[in-house]
């Protein structure tokens, strides 16, 4: 079935995968998420739109940002996760599928904007809960 993908009821999830920057990454995964007239990007790294470089040599995420808000917005707002949350290498699927679930199930508003990160025992047990709706008994 087709979506009409400029919907304004309807969410839409652009996930985004980054190259490894470090010795230990591979990939990094975040997240645009066009909601209740706002593009919402979330790095749980907190690194904002305009520091990650495109393949062409002068664009930057924030224009991919700016291009979502003319396209599936009227006159809506970007707002970045300018707050680190994850340190380490490998939690950056668990954090995006976690701020997806605050923002689309539990419908915590777009923007709210989290300064402390979860603990790691919060994101191990949200992990948990990927993997009973991944693979229910």
């Amino acid at each position: 079935r087709y979506q009409n993908f400029k919907d304004p009821n309807q969410p839409l999830v652009i996930p985004i995968t980054f190259g490894g920057e470090g010795i230990w990454e591979r990939n990094h995964i975040a997240l645009i998420l066009v909601k209740d007239n706002c593009v919402e990007y979330y790095d749980a790294k907190g690194i904002l739109s305009e520091n990650k470089q495109l393949a062409e040599e002068n664009d930057t995420l924030r224009d991919v940002l700016e291009f979502c808000k003319d396209t599936f917005t009227k006159d809506g707002n970007i707002i970045e996760n300018p707050y680190p949350h994850q340190f380490d290498a490998h939690n950056c699927g668990v954090f995006v599928c976690r701020h997806l679930d605050e923002r689309l199930v539990k419908n915590v508003p777009v923007g709210t904007l989290y300064v402390n990160p979860p603990s790691l025992s919060e994101v191990e047990d949200f992990r948990e809960e990927i993997i009973k709706v991944a693979y229910p008994q």
